[in-house]
């Protein structure tokens, strides 16, 4: 099993748990804005550690954005682009880096009022996230000559990206927001090149 495998696990067990027993619970009567139904931009930093296995690289920092629709109270879909100023895999410094996933963010505390996280104003929203999509990966391909630098291919292969997160309101309209997540990486030639994220940004909903 490589690296990161049961991390992986252990996130889609909690994922598949918590959502079940969100869905599971009772509805709000009347709920806050802040759980209604919008289009929502996301912009914010991000930085990428390195899981590589077998090769060597480096951590990175970047931007992403996301554009999404909150869909319930309890769910968001939305469509995330993170790109990374450069991980250099094996070393050589060959470019910046970029995955593109389709995420699926789920709300699971959402639910009955006044339970947790200040709930009667919704202000405090964590949550779970899970995607799929594409990374890349710009890759020296050996046979450097001298002062002509060394050959390079952008490579692209499927990741997938689990995390979570926590929104905080600041007021009905805007959000700030922090995440981790780890983007498994895998299919010819980019295979073993996995990472984790630390993103921090901010939230603006279009209701």
């Amino acid at each position: 099993m490589t690296r990161g495998a049961p991390a992986l696990v252990a996130l889609l067990v909690a994922f598949v748990l918590t959502s079940t027993a969100a869905l599971a619970q009772d509805e709000w009567e009347e709920i806050p804005q802040r759980l209604e139904r919008s289009i929502y931009l996301q912009l914010g930093g991000v930085v990428g550690f390195e899981n590589f296995d077998g090769v060597s690289g480096k951590n990175s920092g970047g931007v992403e954005v996301r554009v999404g629709l909150r869909s319930s109270q309890w769910l968001s879909i939305e469509v995330h682009y993170q790109w990374l100023s450069g991980m250099e895999p094996a070393g050589n410094d060959t470019g910046s880096d970029w995955t593109s996933t389709l995420n699926f963010r789920v709300y699971p505390f959402t639910f009955k009022e006044g339970q947790v996280f200040n709930l009667e104003e919704a202000q405090l929203q964590p949550y779970l996230l899970v995607g799929a999509g594409v990374t890349s990966f710009n890759q020296n391909l050996g046979g450097c000559l001298g002062s002509t630098g060394c050959p390079t291919s952008r490579d692209f292969g499927f990741s997938s990206r689990w995390g979570g997160g926590i929104d905080f309101y600041v007021t009905e309209k805007i959000a700030l927001t922090t995440e981790a997540s780890y983007v498994w990486v895998t299919g010819t030639p980019v295979k073993n090149l996995s990472y984790t994220t630390l993103s921090f940004g901010a939230i603006y909903r279009f209701y």
